[in-house]
């Protein structure tokens, strides 16, 4: 079964990049690449942090700077970068042929900066092909929003009310570019609880109930039945059987959400579907561990309801369902330990309809 640990993580990881309901932020003023891969964040504001707490780093760009401009005519323009890029085109199925990508440059002396077509990528890595109807000149930079620089979920340790640093993976890049977007997500209310009835408890002892706050609480685990067999029971295996089956585990999402300036929780049930949304685009799709040995990852997390679970007046509290499936195989049952390596065999055979005397053979020797 996918473990509350798991889904919470997940969901603490990827939820706040499409919504805030679920987290604090402030604004990040300045990033340095101290020494290695240590970096320094700077906020705009008191960050209000302690060592060791999970924060998410969203939208600092890095300045990959610009080494070589080939001008191929007609409003085709080759750049090479000093670090090998991030960019990739058509990488997703989904997106139409006809979809435009674009980059961002900046530090040009002569192109505005801002968002060009790209045209086509090179096999080596590090040369693109933009839309411009000028040659560059001047030190530019392709500006990315990479994974493998300092965005992601980090560990902080707090120098003063406005700095801390994290450990990212990658120390390439030394120069950043932040926008209104550049982002510290903090204090994020999601949490897990195995009780369905305890997470109201925990949410109305709080001293403050004005945010919205979601909990993860695992379903039943059940065995899928079998359309093999006639019978009540969900699986018949025999000692000729190969094991294998499906086991089908579902957990639910639960908004609590404080009922303030609402009539009969309107706006807040409408908000759900809103919620909804950001809810798929961070789970459905996720393979999550069975903790089985013969499928160490399962079947892909699908969306299965939503609806109405409580309102009390003060708040109002939304149920999301969703499922995931996974094989139980011969490797998850029980293990042949009392067993001994045999080294003769001994067969009778008769006939039964006649009166053959029984015969018997011992086959003996070192077997391989």
């Amino acid at each position: 079964m996918a473990k509350l640990e798991d889904i919470i993580t997940q969901l603490q990881a990827v939820l706040p990049l499409y919504t805030d309901y679920f987290n604090d932020q402030v604004d990040i003023s300045a990033v340095v690449n101290t020494v290695g891969d240590t970096y320094q964040i700077t906020t705009s504001g008191v960050h209000g942090l302690t060592t060791n707490d999970y924060v998410l780093i969203k939208d600092v760009l890095t300045e990959n700077e610009i080494t070589t401009v080939i001008d191929h005519g007609n409003d085709q323009i080759q750049l090479t970068t000093t670090v090998p890029h991030d960019l990739t085109q058509n990488f997703d199925l989904l997106t139409p042929a006809n979809h435009t990508v674009n980059v961002y440059l900046s530090g040009f002396s002569n192109v505005a900066d801002g968002e060009y077509e790209l045209l086509e990528v090179g096999p080596d890595g590090s040369n693109f092909i933009v839309s411009l109807s000028v040659v560059p000149t001047g030190t530019g930079f392709l500006n990315e929003n990479r994974l493998d620089s300092v965005n992601g979920r980090k560990i902080t340790t707090v120098i003063d009310t406005t700095n801390f640093t994290i450990e990212a993976p990658n120390s390439n890049f030394s120069q950043f570019l932040l926008n209104d977007d550049s982002k510290v997500i903090k204090n994020v209310r999601i949490s897990g609880s195995g009780d369905p009835d305890k997470f109201i408890k925990y949410y109305t002892d709080q001293s403050n109930i004005d945010d919205l706050w979601l909990w993860v609480v695992p379903g039943d685990t059940k065995t899928s039945f079998s359309r093999n067999i006639s019978s009540d029971a969900n699986q018949r295996i025999k000692k000729s059987n190969q094991l294998v089956y499906e086991c089908v585990q579902s957990f639910f999402i639960y908004v609590i959400s404080p009922q303030t300036n609402s009539f009969g929780a309107r706006e807040i049930s409408d908000l759900m579907i809103d919620i909804r949304k950001y809810l798929c685009k961070s789970l459905v799709g996720v393979s999550f561990s069975s903790g089985f040995d013969t499928e160490p990852l399962g079947s892909l997390t699908t969306f299965q309801s939503d609806g109405f679970f409580s309102y009390v007046g003060a708040y109002y509290v939304h149920q999301f369902e969703f499922e995931t499936v996974f094989n139980f195989n011969d490797r998850d049952a029980v293990d042949p330990l009392n067993s001994k390596a045999f080294r003769d065999v001994e067969i009778n055979w008769k006939m039964n309809f006649d009166d053959y005397v029984e015969n018997k053979k011992i086959i003996e020797g070192e077997l391989p």
